[in-house]
Order: C-alpha cells, then sequence, then structure tokens
C-alpha cells in the first residue's frame, strides 16, 4: 500500500502555489479525495502518485512511502519508476 507524506505533501502543494481545488484540477482527482489524503485518510493507486510527483516536480520518496508489509507488486513500482 502507498501512504502519503502527509505534511510534506501540503508543503509542496503550498510551496507551488496551489490550492487543494486547483491541485485536484490539475492531478484529475476531486477535492474531497485530495483533502482525504492530506488527513491521511486515504492510499494512493500507482497513477494517482505518478500525477501527483509529476505535477509538483518531486519524487516519489519526498510524498509517498510503501507499507512495508505489502510493499509493491512488480507492475507498480515498474509504472512508478519509468511509466512502464
Amino acid at each position: 500500500m502507498i501512504t502519503v507524506k502527509t505534511r510534506d505533501l501540503k508543503r509542496l502543494i503550498l510551496k507551488a502555489g496551489l490550492t487543494q481545488a486547483a491541485f485536484s484540477k490539475k492531478i484529475g482527482v476531486t477535492q474531497g479525495y485530495v483533502s482525504q489524503l492530506l488527513m491521511g485518510k486515504r492510499s494512493v493507486s500507482a497513477p494517482t502518485a505518478k500525477a501527483i510527483t509529476e505535477s509538483l516536480g518531486c519524487t516519489f520518496d519526498d510524498v509517498f512511502e510503501v507499507a512495508k508489509e505489502r510493499g509493491l507488486e512488480y507492475g507498480e513500482r515498474c509504472y512508478l519508476e519509468t511509466g512502464c
């Protein structure tokens, strides 16, 4: 499972000069979804994680952690690292 480093994500969104509404539009999700991410109540899919990192110009490790008990499947890791 991919979890969000909420403080880091909030900081990067603010640094980019974006509101939650503008950020949600930019990554193609609802504002409610972004709000839940920032409260730590949602995890993200690989495609959404990729959209977030690309829109903020950051790395995966800047804003996400992979839960150690499950880890990423090979396909998810491949998609995040290379977009394959």
